[in-house]
């Protein structure tokens, strides 16, 4: 873990803009995952390196690789759908 005593640590705040390739690998969900892991891999390069570009101490994903945990979830589950939240129908 970094530590620093001289200023603050600065990390993103908040969820990152998706990067350039997000519609690719949406695309990619569905079939083979090694293609999908590869644009998945290069998304997250792409956002490190912008993080890196604007000087922050701590760089993640930026919630990016959700992306691959909704794949795992969705080939896993199966019975759940969506129903709208009415007045007859409460949450």
């Amino acid at each position: 873990m970094k530590r620093s005593e001289g200023r603050i640590l600065t990390t993103h705040a908040g969820r990152l803009p998706n990067p350039t390739n997000m519609s690719e690998v949406l695309a990619a969900r569905g079939g083979d995952p090694e293609p999908f892991d590869e644009l998945v891999q290069i998304g997250v390069a792409e956002i490190v390196q912008k993080q890196l570009e604007l000087k922050n101490d701590l760089h993640s994903d930026g919630e990016f690789w959700k992306a691959r945990d909704q794949m795992y979830y969705d080939s896993r589950t199966t019975g759940v759908e969506m129903q709208p939240v009415t007045a007859d129908n409460p949450a």
